[in-house]
């Protein structure tokens, strides 16, 4: 059941795409939405996307209030992959991995900030198929004050 939702609409919670963006904070849509390209980019999985919607919203808001530049992927994102990779499903994992990666290049992105344990796991296979960098809730902190350092 997880592997046909995950295919028929991106993730393992049946979730429908259309919902999947219900939780991004209205206010930050144009700033940081789908529409708009940046080296950074916040996945959210789909977790945060259908379940613990306070943690993607707290996430964004904080990349935000710091002056992070990054964007969103929005109904074009998919589950990460991690259930299907322990589940032994290859072949579905693979072609998720392979969606994802193009979605986080045509957004622009090179680096991935994500909330979610698992999407971060997932994060160290990405990186053998598209060099970039992986961060978590626990390395935003670091990522923030890093990037609003002067030089």
């Amino acid at each position: 059941m997880m592997s046909a939702a995950l295919q028929a609409e991106g993730n393992i919670w049946a979730g429908y795409r259309k919902n999947r963006t219900q939780w991004f904070p209205q206010e930050l849509w144009e700033k940081h939405g789908p529409d708009q390209k940046s080296k950074v980019v916040y996945f959210a999985g789909c977790t945060v996307s259908y379940v613990e919607n306070d943690i993607g919203a707290a996430s964004v808001t904080l990349l935000d209030a710091a002056g992070v530049d990054f964007t969103y992927l929005g109904k074009v994102e998919n589950c990460c992959g991690t259930p299907m990779l322990v589940a032994g499903k290859w072949d579905v994992f693979a072609e998720i991995m392979k969606k994802n990666i193009a979605n986080v290049k045509a957004a622009g992105g090179d680096t991935v900030v994500t909330s979610c344990p698992a999407c971060d796991m997932i994060g160290v296979l990405l990186s053998l198929y598209h060099p970039s960098k992986i961060l978590n809730t626990r390395n935003n902190i670091k990522f923030i004050l890093k990037t609003k350092r002067s030089p």
